[in-house]
């Protein structure tokens, strides 16, 4: 007898929880949409304001210095990995 209400007990928490567990997902689903969402309006927004002229100081190299740069810095960031 014990088994069974065992069972049914799981049974309830089974049933309370899936719907709990449905729903968590769509709000992480609608939650990381909305990120996107913002992300890709900050960057569209930034490039049809941006002016080439202004990157100029900062960009001595172009976008092959960025690289560059990257490269340089990312072993700081994963000492032990194998290049």
């Amino acid at each position: 007898m014990h088994a069974c209400m065992h069972a049914c007990s799981a049974q309830r928490l089974l049933a309370v929880c899936l719907p709990l567990k449905s729903l968590y997902l769509f709000c992480c689903a609608v939650v990381t949409v909305l990120h996107l969402v913002v992300v890709a309006f900050i960057i569209i927004a930034g490039l049809c304001k941006a002016n080439a002229s202004n990157m100029q100081p900062f960009l001595l190299d172009g976008p092959r210095g960025v690289f560059d740069g990257a490269a340089l810095v990312r072993p700081c960031y994963h000492p032990h990995a194998k290049y």
